[in-house]
């Protein structure tokens, strides 16, 4: 099972009084649409064969992805700054935007990282997780009474 590096603030008992998190999350923000702008949405789904987390990231490219694997966590994060100038004789517009995130996922024992890919395709950045191939072995024996 994947963990993420988010608190689930919905829970009871698990919800802090930090301010900021209760400025992003009044009623206005909300409405607005500000709360969670900046972070993709992610789905993770599980076969017998693989692990795959998709993240919503339209208007990006591929290169604007990093992800890489640290000490049994996937981490997927992207930074992309965009400025455009405009100069006229009579003034100077300037205007600049700055986008980051980073998601952070618990690598499950099961999962061969050396084997992970990813594809950015329709504005969903996909990454697959195949499970390792573990043979069992029988666990039986029988001992002999001396």
């Amino acid at each position: 099972m994947f963990k993420t590096n988010y608190r689930n603030y919905a829970v009871p008992g698990l919800r802090t009084n930090h301010f900021l998190h209760d400025l992003l999350n009044n009623e206005l923000a909300v409405k607005e649409g500000w709360q969670k702008k900046s972070t993709p949405a992610a789905n993770v789904k599980e076969s017998a064969e693989k692990f795959q987390i998709e993240l919503a990231a339209p208007g990006m490219q591929k290169t604007d992805f990093v992800i890489r694997v640290e000490e049994g966590v996937l981490i997927i994060s992207s930074e992309k700054k965009k400025e455009e100038v405009t100069e006229n004789e009579k003034f100077t517009r300037k205007e600049f935007s700055y986008h980051a995130f980073s998601r952070s996922f618990a690598i499950p024992e099961n999962v061969d990282e050396d084997a992970i890919k990813a594809a950015y395709e329709n504005g969903i950045l996909s990454v697959e997780l195949p499970k390792k191939t573990v043979e069992t072995k029988e666990n039986k024996r029988q001992i002999v009474i001396s």
